[in-house]
Formats: structure tokens, sequence, C-alpha cells
């Protein structure tokens, strides 16, 4: 019962670190999370098939390391995105903003408006809505779609 404890502990710090993420990082951090768990589940399910036909047991202090390990492939591939085509950087450096001007505008982190100024993250409806407002500009006068 004691060990429980500080695993629900775990589990409310993760939650409460993710709720207070922008939606870039909550998405990235969200995404490496399910393909953690997955990776997992699916590795030492697999690996629980072969104990049973002779491999050696595996501790179950092995499936943390794992899962981080996990955690950590499943944010750098998250970063991979392909690029999105905006005007964001040329229509900011014209009202003479910086990034963390922006940022704050947008209630979103320096990072997130990095991101989408490079075309490494596609904002959300309502974002992308924020800084259509912001910039007085229908949506598709910023974003364009990616050619095929």
């Amino acid at each position: 019962m004691a060990p429980i404890i500080p695993a629900f502990f775990i589990c409310g710090v993760v939650i409460h670190a993710i709720r207070n993420l922008d939606e870039m990082q909550r998405k990235l951090q969200l995404e490496a999370l399910a393909v953690a768990f997955a990776g997992t589940a699916l590795i030492t399910f697999s690996y629980g098939f072969l104990e049973g036909n002779g491999m050696p047991k595996l501790s179950m202090f092995a499936v943390w390391p794992l899962m981080s390990a996990l955690w950590v492939t499943g944010v750098v591939v998250g970063r991979l995105a392909p690029p999105m085509n905006n005007r964001i950087q040329e229509l900011r450096q014209r009202q003479g903003w910086s990034q963390q001007n922006l940022a704050l505008y947008l209630g979103v982190s320096r990072q997130t408006v990095n991101a989408l100024e490079r075309g490494r993250y596609d904002p959300s409806l309502p974002l992308a809505f924020s800084i259509s407002k912001l910039f007085s500009l229908a949506i598709e006068a910023i974003f364009q779609p990616d050619d095929p």
C-alpha cells in the first residue's frame, strides 16, 4: 500500500505539469507519452511471453527506464514535423514585435512562436483565429497549406 501513495503523487505532478504547458508543448508531451505507454506495453507484454519460453525474468525496475527512453524518443520524433508555410515572421517583423512580444499577445511561449515561424508546428484552430485577429487578416492570408 505504501508504494501507491508516491505513485499517485507522481501522477498528480505529471498531470499538473502537462496542464500548465502551452498548446504546442502539451501536444508534443501527450504524443510522447502515448508513444511511451504503447511502446512500453508492447515490449513488456512481448517479453512476458518470451519469459514463459525460458528467457530470464525481467525486473519491474527495468520498465521505468524503458518508458523514459521511449518518452524521450517520442519527444524527439514529435519535433520532426513537416514544415507548414505561413507569414507569421513577416507579419511580426512588419509590426516591429519580437517573438516574445507576439508570444505575450497570443498567450503562448516564445518557443511556440518560433516553432510557428519555422513551420515546425501547426497551430490549433483557436490559436490560428487569435493570430488572424491580431494581424487583422484572414487565416488563409497567413497560413498556406502544404503542396502535395
